[in-house]
């Protein structure tokens, strides 16, 4: 076979001939061929998610996203929107309370408190005032029942004591006279009866006082408490009514005495009645006191118990209603040997006109012994209750044996002539006399005793011109003096 030389031509390798040259062109076109469309293919066939770029295909980044295939680039998420993984063909709305200002993000961020937004939200929003919003709620929320929030944005605040709230409330309420509540209350609670409140007050309602009352409920003031009365009682703070004294008497809790008649027996009844009274009990007649002992009897000690009083001994008695000891009678004295009362001895005068442990006194020559417990004073004097001696009337009056008391002493007919109703103590000289202050009597006017008026001295009416007058009249007459 001849050979024949070929010289190079351009793009020629040294040592290539024609033939192959032509066979190389032929190989290398069909390899580019080949390459160009396996390229082409790679570029086509990315999914959605990923993007081509030089030589492969790449997932999108997070914040991204590509629904589509055979793309070169990838789409940023939107705000309000984010995607956290690569490779992604959508992104995902930010959840409720979450939310996203940018774009291309891969996480949102949670609301502040008090502020709530819906899902895919940009920026959040202030919750309104009587709402709220915690870390972990969803959506803003009426406050509770009992709690306000006034400024919006903020958690709602318990209601203090002596307020409320409803629900989504703003402000707290006052409670209303008549009723109070404790912290964080929804409303307030009537008072119960025995118990009051002024308004706006925390729980619990103020009692009524010791020795007070209130049978219903929802006082307004101290003042509806009403004061327990005679015989009845409250020894404990918010009575709702006042108990009558019963059996078994109580003692007194707030130290007052209580007696019959006493307004206003508080504390408790009192558990023992004084010297010289007895207990007077009867719960059915609502009968209750401490009366007096009547005259004649005596009630010594403190009665703890129903009880009367006790009769004084004989030839002894009381000095009146009331007595806590019988004293010797009238008409009987005390022997300090014996120490019973012994009876005055009225043979020889002697007698005792009052009750008491005295001794027995003598009546008086001028006075006339009845009895041992009477000794009837004469005439020109008389007895005065509770006085031991007759005593005498004043000079010109007089008086009838066994006389008692000051006003039985009359002008003295001997000395006076008639009582005089404008003279302050009722008795005048007789015409033509005049009283001699020294004698203590009444003595003829004369020459050198002119008649000088009535009687002188305090309490006593004179008239001097009048008995002048008449003295005159009976010397011109030369009549003698009576």
């Amino acid at each position: 076979m001849q050979r024949v030389a070929v010289m190079p031509g351009p793009g020629m390798m040294p040592g290539m001939v024609p033939g192959m040259m032509l066979a190389m062109a032929v190989l290398c076109s069909g390899a580019t061929a080949e390459a160009t469309a396996e390229n082409n293919a790679t570029a086509h066939n990315c999914t959605p998610g990923t993007f081509f770029n030089a030589d492969a295909c790449h997932p999108c980044a997070a914040g991204t996203y590509q629904p589509s295939s055979a793309q070169t680039s990838c789409e940023a998420c939107q705000p309000g929107s984010m995607m956290t993984g690569e490779g992604a063909t959508a992104c995902v709305l930010c959840s409720e309370n979450y939310y996203q200002p940018e774009a291309g993000q891969n996480s949102c961020a949670e609301c502040p408190v008090g502020q709530a937004s819906p899902a895919g939200a940009t920026e959040c929003a202030t919750c309104a005032l009587g709402s709220f919003r915690g870390w972990l709620g969803a959506a803003c929320e009426p406050c509770p029942a009992g709690t306000h929030q006034p400024v919006a944005g903020q958690n709602c605040t318990a209601c203090a004591g002596g307020t409320f709230a409803l629900l989504n409330s703003t402000v707290c309420h006052w409670c209303a006279p008549g009723s109070a509540s404790e912290a964080g209350a929804a409303a307030c609670v009537t008072c119960a009866a025995g118990s009051y409140a002024e308004g706006g007050q925390a729980a619990p309602c103020t009692p009524c006082p010791v020795g007070t009352a209130l049978a219903v409920a929802g006082g307004t003031s101290a003042a509806n408490c009403t004061a327990c009365a005679n015989y009845t009682y409250a020894a404990h703070a918010g009575a709702v009514e006042c108990q009558w004294c019963n059996g078994t008497l109580l003692e007194s809790d707030g130290g007052e005495v209580w007696a019959e008649g006493v307004q206003g027996r508080r504390f408790g009844c009192k558990h023992q009645c004084g010297q010289g009274q007895f207990l007077v009990h009867d719960v059915a007649q609502r009968l209750f006191g401490c009366p007096a002992c009547a005259e004649g009897t005596r009630q010594w000690a403190a009665v703890h118990q129903h009880a009367a009083c006790e009769a004084c001994p004989a030839r002894m008695a009381t000095l009146g209603a009331g007595a806590a000891v019988c004293e010797c009678a009238v008409g009987y004295e005390r022997w300090n040997r014996s120490g019973w009362c012994e009876e005055c001895n009225a043979e020889q005068q002697f007698f005792k006109a009052h009750v008491g442990n005295a001794s027995c006194r003598k009546c008086a020559d001028e006075h006339t012994i009845v009895s041992s417990g009477q000794c009837n004073c004469g005439a020109g004097y008389y007895y005065e209750e509770g006085k031991v001696f007759c005593r005498q009337c004043p000079w010109y009056k007089t008086t009838a044996p066994g006389a008692v008391g000051r006003e039985a002493c009359a002008c003295d007919p001997v000395k006076m002539v008639q009582e005089c109703s404008t003279c302050d103590d009722g008795c005048k000289c007789a015409a033509g006399h005049r009283q001699d202050k020294k004698l203590h009597k009444c003595v003829p006017c004369g020459s050198d005793a002119p008649c000088s008026g009535l009687l002188s001295g305090a309490g006593r009416r004179r008239d001097a011109d009048v008995l002048v007058a008449a003295c005159a009249a009976l010397l011109a007459l030369s009549l003698p003096f009576a």
